[in-house]
């Protein structure tokens, strides 16, 4: 309803998540990049997903940035996601359950929900 442009990093989901928001979000998913584990700290900024978050909605110029790590615990994948929009960031984590292409899938629908439920609520207004 807003037309804004969504920009994501995700880490350790292997493209899950751009496969999954590219089919539905066509020209609204402006940037997108994949990495295998979560960079280092540079230049005096901390590597968290928050300012992930930030940094790929500057890099995608895009009113949503969304950072998604997942983490394989046990025979599960935790997922943990921020969001940042023109009026904050949010975070929040999930088990997803299942491991391996499984549980990435499964974390890329999660970050998904989240997002869209962050949209829709306080965090999007």
């Amino acid at each position: 309803q807003r037309d804004w442009r969504l920009a994501a990093v995700e880490i350790g989901l292997r493209g899950a998540l751009a496969h999954l928001l590219g089919e539905g979000l066509a020209e609204r998913l402006a940037f997108t990049e994949s990495l295998l584990e979560r960079p280092a700290p540079h230049d005096g900024h901390p590597a968290t997903l928050e300012h992930l978050a930030e940094r790929v909605r500057e890099l995608g110029r895009s009113e949503v940035g969304i950072a998604t790590e997942a983490r394989e615990r046990g025979g599960d994948t935790a997922v943990t996601v921020a969001v940042a929009t023109p009026t904050g960031t949010h975070r929040e984590t999930r088990v997803v359950f299942l491991g391996g292409p499984l549980g990435r899938g499964r974390a890329a629908i999660a970050t998904a929900a989240i997002l869209l439920r962050h949209l829709r609520g306080r965090g999007g207004a």
